[in-house]
Formats: C-alpha cells, structure tokens, sequence
C-alpha cells in the first residue's frame, strides 16, 4: 500500500487553518478594507466632480470579486487535504476533511442532526489535533472506517492534465459507503498538488486506469 499526500503532515489542523479559514479571513478582512476606501474615495470624487450615479456599483464590484477569489482559493486549498491510497492495482480517493467531520470516527458520540457554518469547521480542526504527526496521518487515512466513510475507489481516469502546481484528474468514482451520497457513482474533478508525496507514481497508477 502506497500513499499519495500532503507532504507535511504534522500539526494538520495548523495547516488546515492557514490554507483554508486562514485565507477567508484574510480575503475578509481586505474585502471590508477595499469596500471602505472605495466607498471614501467615491464620497470624494462624487463631491468634486459630476459623476454618475452608477458607479456606486463599483465599490461593491470590487468586494464581491475579492470575496470570489477567496472563496476559490479556499476550495482549491482544500485540496492538500485529501489523500490517494495505491492498493495494487486500484487507487482510493480520500476526503481527509470530510472524515475529520465524522464524530463516529474519533470515538465519540454522534448527533442525528449535523452542525453546520462556524460549528462544523471547529469540530473538523479539534478533530484534525488528534492526528499530530505524519504516520498517525498515513496510519488515519488507510484505516478501512475511515476509507469505507470518506473514500471512493477510482475506477475510470478520463484525463490527467497538468495545471501549473496542480494535476488536474477527471475520473469516475464509485463510493465505498454506498449510503453516503445519493449519487454513488459519478464524474469528478480533482486537483491533486505537484509536491505531493509519491506523486509520481499516484499518475502512473492513474494513468493506468485511462
């Protein structure tokens, strides 16, 4: 068994931080600021000179774009937190995330109705903590609990692209947990990041399978 992930592990849940509420925050933060200048230089402008009423819209142009690209860089980020685990001849997808957002997994109770928002992703980072370092990651994420909840076996590789510090894979994906999505079967997209661990070899399994 051969695992294909992110090349740091220790400390996940600081990294996680960072790469993905770390960059809404930031993203956030300078979409208010970029808001309240625009709105102050327009103030200005529109006082000194006849301008039309329109470009009011361009203040919260600005901040709706800035707020896209964090949302996008967001997403993108999250894919440092999935793993591919090379079994023979099959490759598994692996939702880190989603499995750090299972209570069941980490032993403890869980509720019928799902936490949601702010909640949801304190519980993700407090369970990443208990995954402190690099083996317990590798030893996490092959666990056959923690594959049949958050994994999907690859079947079919449609196209494997290179996308500057990313693979971009299309594949068919079946489900372990057929009980976990409607739709157990699908077409997906993944952008799996170059400094993976055994990145290599993850594209010669996949390409295998086109």
């Amino acid at each position: 068994m051969l695992i294909s992930r992110i090349d740091d592990a220790d400390r996940i849940h600081v990294t996680y931080q960072r790469k993905c509420t770390g960059v809404m925050w930031g993203f956030g933060a300078l979409a208010c600021a970029v808001f309240f200048i625009s709105l102050v230089i327009y103030a200005v402008i529109i006082m000194d000179n006849d301008v039309s009423g329109g470009t009011i819209v361009i203040p919260f142009l600005l901040t709706a774009l800035i707020l896209g690209f964090g949302i996008y860089k967001s997403r993108r980020n999250r894919s440092y937190f999935q793993a591919y685990v090379m079994d023979g001849d099959s490759v598994y997808h692996v939702d880190f995330e989603n499995a750090c957002g299972s209570s069941a997994l980490f032993g403890e109770p869980s509720f019928p109705i799902r936490r949601r928002g702010m909640a949801e992703r304190i519980r993700i980072i407090n369970h990443m903590k208990k995954v402190p370092n690099t083996s317990y990651y590798d030893e996490f994420v092959s666990r056959d609990d923690v594959m049949y909840h958050s994994g999907s076996l690859i079947d079919r590789v449609l196209s494997v692209e290179d996308k500057g510090r990313f693979i971009k894979l299309r594949a068919h994906t079946r489900r372990l947990d057929p009980s976990a999505a409607i739709f157990t079967e699908r077409d997906r997209t993944f952008y799996i990041p170059t400094t993976f661990t055994n990145i290599q070899e993850l594209r010669q399994a996949l390409e295998k399978l086109m």
